[in-house]
């Protein structure tokens, strides 16, 4: 439902209520043979509404990425992920190679 006024006010856009069909525009609520819908709003009055503002944009962040070198620590444990290497190996289970850059 839109928030309305009868009267203009400051920054106020003016609107006829013609409706859509049998359908009030402020409300969408059905017009009686009178012109008046549920709400007291009447067909073909000139009613006030405040300018829409758009959203200010948002400012856009830019993300930084680290690089880290994958390295042992705890004995078997890949700084990255924290996977285990397997005795002898130089891939953790998760693929990452000790010495490389990711």
């Amino acid at each position: 439902m839109l928030d309305v006024s009868e009267r203009p006010f400051e920054g106020s856009v003016s609107f006829v209520n013609d409706g859509f069909g049998n359908r009030c525009l402020i409300d969408g609520a059905y017009f009686d043979a009178g012109g008046i819908c549920n709400f007291g709003h009447e067909r073909g009055r000139v009613y006030y509404q405040a300018k829409e503002k758009k959203p200010a944009p948002k400012p856009r962040t830019i993300s930084k990425t680290v690089e880290r070198v994958c390295e042992v620590f705890s004995g078997c444990r890949c700084t990255i992920c924290g996977g285990f290497f397997a005795d002898g190996d130089d891939i953790c289970a998760n693929g990452h190679m000790i010495c490389q850059k990711y």
